[in-house]
């Protein structure tokens, strides 16, 4: 191949949604470097099922005095084991972007202090590592959802959750322990839970930033609360705040449904139903 910056290959990619990925071992607490030369465009992807610790959707940047462009992805893992690096084809809606053809070209993976010069710029941008956040002591002492924060996914029972259309998980963007819940737009969160009847509670979601997202308590049929909106009350953690109902049971099993309304997909982490 032609104009190649080092070697005598490169991917090409010619169907859009093609790609490649590799499985690899990362340390825990490490930040990384993802960095390829590419031409047309294309997204890459760390993750390990349906959880995702950094992504980059096409951002890249001219390679002077070449036909290269180069795209980078910094993230930051905090638990040691097996990631997948994914590579795909994707022209963002604009199928323009390909007409020259897709190709990847020399990509590698460093550790943050083992980046040689020439590889992406000089500064590491990863996700900024927070102190550890806790929930406040009266949601957390008595709230009665199974898994409320999605950290555990060994079985359909102790994940809890039943999740209607597209969503993932996301170790990049996550309040509480690990991972949060990204639900796409129209998608929906559910679980079902017992109370005491006549009693008030009060339903809770914490979430990434501003999004339309309906929050609604069902019995039998008998809507008994919902607030939809965008509004979020902050809690001084970079963008994350929570969107909340108070309601009374009017019997003993209620619904409980989250659901990204509108034309975005809504981040939450750390929802919680609990006595008022």
């Amino acid at each position: 191949m032609p104009n190649l910056l080092y070697g005598d290959y490169a991917l090409e990619m010619n169907a859009e949604s093609s790609g490649a990925y590799q499985d690899v071992y990362l340390r825990e607490n490490s930040v990384y470097r993802l960095h390829c030369f590419m031409k047309g465009r294309i997204h890459m992807i760390i993750r390990t099922g349906d959880t995702f610790y950094g992504a980059n959707f096409g951002r890249s940047s001219v390679v002077p005095n070449t036909q290269w462009r180069q795209m980078q992805l910094d993230f930051r893992i905090e638990q040691k084991g097996f990631y997948e690096v994914r590579l795909n084809r994707d022209n963002g809606g604009n199928p323009s972007l390909q007409n020259g053809g897709v190709m990847v070209h020399l990509c590698t993976l460093h550790r943050s202090d083992q980046i040689p010069s020439g590889i992406g710029p000089e500064k590491v941008s990863p996700p900024a590592k927070l102190p550890r956040w806790y929930p406040p002591g009266i949601v957390e002492r008595g709230q009665l959802f199974v898994n409320p924060s999605f950290e555990e996914q060994r079985s359909e029972r102790t994940f809890g959750w039943k999740i209607d259309r597209g969503y993932r998980f996301r170790a990049d963007n996550a309040l509480h322990d690990y991972r949060s819940l990204e639900l796409y737009s129209g998608s929906r969160a559910r679980q079902k839970v017992g109370l005491i009847k006549g009693r008030t509670y009060r339903f809770r979601c914490y979430m990434a930033e501003s999004c339309r997202l309906s929050m609604s308590v069902v019995r039998l049929g008998t809507r008994v609360s919902e607030s939809e909106g965008e509004r979020v009350e902050t809690i001084g953690r970079g963008k994350w705040g929570f969107r909340q109902v108070t309601f009374n049971s009017i019997g003993t099993q209620h619904n409980f449904t989250v659901e990204a309304t509108g034309s975005k997909p809504c981040v939450i982490d750390y929802c919680s139903v609990w006595r008022a």
